[in-house]
């Protein structure tokens, strides 16, 4: 299990999203990164746009899932 980080304001999508000064920049992105059981912590400020809808599926299993924590 590991922990991934996402922030809008100064984080990549090209970053490993392992630490505040690697994170991610969006969800899409984050989700792309981890796998069942891993956890996702989003930052206080994150703040995301998208022009049109995207759909989103975690990687994340009932016996295993992804926590997304705000």
């Amino acid at each position: 299990m590991t922990n991934y980080y996402l922030r809008s304001s100064d984080g990549s999508d090209a970053s490993d999203g392992l630490t505040w000064a690697n994170a991610k920049a969006t969800l899409a992105g984050v989700f792309a990164a981890c796998a069942a059981g891993d956890t996702v912590f989003v930052s206080d400020n994150h703040a995301e746009t998208q022009a049109s809808t995207i759909t989103l599926t975690s990687p994340g299993t009932a016996a295993a899932p992804v926590r997304v924590l705000c």
